[in-house]
């Protein structure tokens, strides 16, 4: 079979064919480029050069080229998605899908296509979620990252959009309660564990702490450090947007930064080794204070179970209830992509929402 031969000029990559002749594609490729390599290239890609290399396979046709890559398996192409998921940083999403792969791999019990998927067959898998005593929540987060990996295929044409999801649940269940009054904020931070149990004690000052910082969320409280603070104002980009957030220091805050002091450059006591994986370290203590959480929320008989997405839902919740102008509210929490209120977001000045903070931090001193 005929091969390529890569080479670099003046950073563009030319391929040679045997006979010498150049094609400049401009696609970066290591070692000798084969017909079963270009398989694997995604399909935009290949589209860009098919019409300048003529060996694709050994009887070129486009038909039997795709058909070639539909045969693709899903494993293959989620794990593809979960590497192109890492190398972009969004690292959340990559567990996302490994986990939606491991749970509808254990359903199907062997490797398929995509051609082998049908409205049967997702329709089976979510009866076969549920009947595993899973909510309603959990099985819309699976669909949802299989539906989100199906559209992808889509688009590289490894499929057709012949709307699989249309009969399962790929939404959220809004009747779970995510949010708290006021009134268990104030118990939580009044919270005295028994036998000054250190971690119940370190759970509950950072719920407290995010719920203060306008729920600020459990990865960002991580990332904090202490030259983040200038001049009495905390200011952090959000790991999940990548807006950047100031908050004015108030007396309650300063005094759960004072109690939870760090002996490295975080200004939190969350990520300890600054030489090994943050993302390991903050994911470890992250599920470590949501165990305490709920242990804490059942004594104190709070019926809603305490987690760190609780804060911040309670803070935009009891915002809410006070009359703070929604535009505020989502400046507050750092959103980006709310169609209606972004208009409003840049003409907010940044006090307003110091303001606002600081209105809720007064409410709590008052319960």
């Amino acid at each position: 079979m005929a091969t390529l031969k890569t080479k670099t000029i003046n950073s563009e990559i030319v391929y040679l064919l045997d006979e010498g002749t150049k094609i400049f594609s401009g696609i970066a490729f290591k070692g000798k480029l084969t017909a079963e390599k270009l398989l694997s290239l995604p399909l935009e890609t290949i589209k860009r050069i098919k019409n300048d290399i003529g060996f694709l396979c050994q009887n070129p046709s486009s038909s039997a080229f795709y058909a070639q890559r539909r045969q693709q398996s899903l494993s293959d192409f989620f794990r593809s998605e979960i590497s192109r998921q890492k190398e972009n940083g969004k690292f959340r999403t990559a567990e996302i899908y490994a986990s939606a792969m491991r749970s509808f791999q254990k359903f199907t019990g062997n490797d398929i296509t995509f051609s082998d998927l049908t409205p049967k067959l997702i329709k089976g898998y979510e009866l076969h979620l549920s009947e595993s005593d899973l909510t309603q929540n959990t099985i819309g987060f699976y669909m949802r990252a299989l539906l989100a990996v199906f559209n992808k295929a889509v688009k590289q044409g490894l499929t057709e959009d012949n709307r699989l999801f249309d009969n399962v649940f790929t939404g959220i269940d809004t009747t779970v309660k995510r949010s708290i009054k006021i009134t268990e904020i104030k118990k939580v931070s009044e919270y005295q564990p028994d036998n000054s149990d250190c971690l119940k004690q370190f759970a509950r000052d950072i719920f407290v702490l995010s719920f203060l910082c306008r729920g600020m969320s459990f990865v960002d409280i991580a990332a904090l450090k202490k030259s983040d603070i200038k001049n009495g104002i905390l200011t952090y980009h959000r790991s999940k947007t990548g807006g950047t957030i100031s908050i004015k220091i108030e007396p309650a805050i300063k005094k759960i930064l004072n109690r939870n002091p760090s002996q490295n450059k975080y200004l939190l006591p969350i990520i300890k080794d600054e030489n090994s994986n943050f993302r390991r370290q903050y994911l470890s203590t992250y599920h470590t204070i949501n165990i305490a959480l709920k242990e804490i929320g059942k004594n104190l008989h709070i019926s809603t179970p305490l987690t760190m997405y609780v804060a911040r839902h309670s803070w935009a919740s009891i915002a809410n209830a006070s009359n703070i102008p929604l535009a505020v509210i989502s400046k507050g929490l750092g959103h980006r992509n709310q169609s209606i209120t972004e208009i409003y977001l840049s003409e907010i000045d940044n006090n307003e929402v110091d303001k606002a903070n600081k209105k809720l931090i007064n409410l709590l001193s008052r319960e």
